[in-house]
């Protein structure tokens, strides 16, 4: 009997894993310019968690909405581009870079 909790308890904390791991929005590449940036706090038992949102406008016309980390939201000002890769968050003033195969 004992074996038969330790193996539903494994399954269930498998699927847990699993299940928050699919909920999580997959990381995105994007590039664009920042149109909007705010804070939103969330309260719980353990403490208060800040969540650090900026809107950022795809050269497409295209809007998202991005979290991103306290760095960067101090740094991002509205009107700056905004370049997300695998190698990180690039921000820069004026005018978006040039991705190749692009006009």
């Amino acid at each position: 009997m004992l074996w038969g909790i330790m193996v539903a308890a494994l399954l269930i904390s498998i699927f847990a894993l699993a299940w928050q791991k699919f909920q999580r929005p997959a990381v995105v590449d994007y590039d664009g310019q920042i149109v909007g940036r705010w804070a939103t706090f969330s309260e719980s038992e353990t403490g208060s968690r800040a969540y650090y949102k900026l809107l950022v406008q795809k050269k497409t016309g295209e809007r998202i909405t991005v979290v991103v980390e306290s760095e960067t939201y101090a740094r991002a000002q509205v009107g700056m581009w905004i370049r997300s890769s695998s190698k990180g968050i690039e921000l820069k003033p004026g005018q978006p870079s040039k991705t190749s195969g692009e006009p």
